[in-house]
């Protein structure tokens, strides 16, 4: 196994289970693994949304919008459960799969504490699903306002607003 790892070729979720790199080079391919991997009546949303929009590394937090708790990890990866508000334009369909959209993912990012935002690179992260899939701030803005009661709101309309401004400025 560690020689297919290192050849680019596959990627381990846990001890017992891999799975080939091809299969997580599209949308579709990622929302099709993670569709196998969380639980159903679950929709995949901040971390692993944002993995199935754009790529790179699994992340080792699964989070789920659901409101069941779960305690036991996921291939090895603790599992995050939000009882948050998701009306259906926060959420589309991929490969079968509930996901939240890239704005509300983006808005879900910038809501996380600073220790887990900077350790996730979040800034980076919103900014290229901001980039990537045409996110209007002003949406994101809209969802903190609708949801002025979720913890770190200022937070997150702080972190918006300093990439908005930067934006304008290049």
């Amino acid at each position: 196994m560690r020689h297919l790892s290192s050849r680019g070729i596959m990627r381990s979720l846990d001890a017992a289970t891999v799975y080939h790199l091809d299969q997580v080079r599209t949308v579709a391919g990622r929302g099709m693994l993670a569709s196998i991997m969380i639980p159903l009546g679950t929709s995949a949303c901040m971390t692993l949304a944002a993995w199935i929009w754009m790529g790179g590394d699994l992340p080792q937090t699964i989070d789920l919008l659901t409101d069941a708790h779960f305690r036991a990890p996921i291939h090895g990866r603790r599992v995050r459960a939000f009882n948050r508000n998701a009306p259906e334009g926060h959420r589309t369909t991929v490969s079968g799969r509930t996901v939240t959209t890239p704005t509300r993912t983006a808005c879900d990012i910038a809501l996380l504490p600073d220790d887990e935002f900077e350790d996730i690179g979040g800034l980076p992260q919103v900014g290229r699903l901001i980039e990537d899939y045409d996110v209007p701030i002003e949406d994101c803005l809209r969802i903190l306002d609708d949801n002025r009661y979720w913890p770190n709101t200022r937070t997150a309309r702080r972190r918006l607003e300093g990439l908005r401004a930067s934006a304008s400025s290049s």
